[in-house]
């Protein structure tokens, strides 16, 4: 189980990068999520931003029951990158709302989660919590903040 929760905590191995592993998270994700978006545009408006979130959802709660089966204790190690992962897609469910250009608007919801994650504006006090959810709670938050940002700029646009 605790290789499970490793692999799973680590992106299937991304959390290893020797430099970076958050951002080459969130990278990973966008990639997932570019690679998916031809699928999801198929489904009803409603249905594809939901799709996201939903995804999200499920990564959340499964990495915060995956955390304490892989660590005892110091829960926010830099190669869980899981968390990321829930940002970003949390970040890029507004794409599937409304776009001009996805490559762009994703490559936008990207930088816009990095900063919001590593600044910490917004979650920094539950990122010093170091508590199974606070691994994840931050970068929720990060996404979220992201995700508003993204919908000023669409609006913007």
């Amino acid at each position: 189980m605790k290789f499970i929760a490793r692999l799973c905590l680590s992106f299937f191995g991304c959390g290893y990068a020797p430099i970076a592993s958050g951002t080459v998270g969130s990278f990973a994700a966008a990639i997932g999520i570019y690679f998916l978006h031809p699928w999801l545009w198929q489904l009803p408006d409603l249905t594809k931003g939901a799709v996201l979130f939903l995804a999200a959802a499920v990564i959340f709660f499964g990495g915060w029951f995956l955390i304490p089966r892989a660590l005892q204790r110091d829960f926010d190690q830099s190669w869980i990158v899981l968390d990321e992962v829930v940002g970003q897609l949390v970040a890029a469910a507004p794409l599937f709302f409304r776009t001009e250009n996805f490559l762009l608007e994703l490559t936008t919801a990207f930088l816009l989660f990095r900063f919001f994650d590593i600044s910490k504006i917004g979650s920094r006090r539950i990122d010093n919590l170091g508590t199974p959810l606070s691994v994840f709670a931050d970068d929720l938050v990060a996404g979220i903040l992201a995700a508003g940002a993204l919908i000023v700029i669409q609006l913007l646009w």
